[in-house]
Order: structure tokens, then sequence, then C-alpha cells
């Protein structure tokens, strides 16, 4: 034991391996040609709900539906006992055109419907 008081442990970290596994994931992209929309959502929904399938509902309402993401959580005796409340940011993209203030509305009231249909969702 060489007079330490626990056994030690020893490790060893390759670096140079690094590279290889990191860079295989990076993809680079041009900026967006056209400018898109960001539509924020506040929303109250039971606490059991799972953040990670509300965003995966909201990205399959439309192919414009490019980032969804939460910015607030909170929980409080107000809303009621088994309610959390959640506000987040979606970007809508249409990569081909510039989106008009129309598909960018049809495209919140369909995020709306399947928010209030599929997770009881009570919109703030």
């Amino acid at each position: 034991k060489n007079g330490l008081p626990k056994t030690p442990a020893l490790w060893q970290l390759n670096l140079h391996l690094l590279p290889k596994f990191v860079a295989a994931k990076i993809k680079a992209r041009s900026l967006p040609k056209y400018p898109g929309m960001v539509y924020d959502f506040s929303i109250i929904v039971p606490e059991k709900t799972a953040w990670a399938s509300l965003r995966q509902e909201i990205f399959e309402t439309s192919k414009l539906v490019k980032k969804v993401e939460l910015f607030d959580l909170y929980r409080i005796e107000a809303l009621g006992p088994d309610l959390k409340s959640l506000s987040f940011h979606v970007n809508l993209l249409d990569e081909a055109k510039t989106l008009t203030s129309v598909e960018g509305d049809k495209v919140k009231e369909k995020i709306i419907g399947v928010l209030k249909k599929r997770f009881k969702a009570e919109i703030r």
C-alpha cells in the first residue's frame, strides 16, 4: 500500500484519439438565405409531462420547425398541485423562400392544437 491510507487508482487519457470521435460529428452548414420566424409559447401542463415528448411532438407538426428551445420552467402552488409551466421558443424556417405571417400562424395554431389535444396543455 506504500503508506497511503487508501488504494490509489490510476487512469490514462489519450487525447490524440479525441479528434477521431469529435470531428465526425461536426457538420458545417451555410447560414439561411431567407429569414425565419420565432414564436414564443407559455403553457401549463400536468407535472408528469416530459419536455422531450413535447419537443418531439412540436418538431413533428411541420417541416418548417427547425428549433425548439425551453427557456423557463416553474412550479408554483397557484398553478395547481400537479401542474407546471413551460415557456419555449419555436423557430420556423423555410429554406426555399421567406415565410409569410399567414404560413407562420398556421404552424403556430397547429402546434397549439397538438399541445392541447395530446398533452392537455393550457395556453397562457
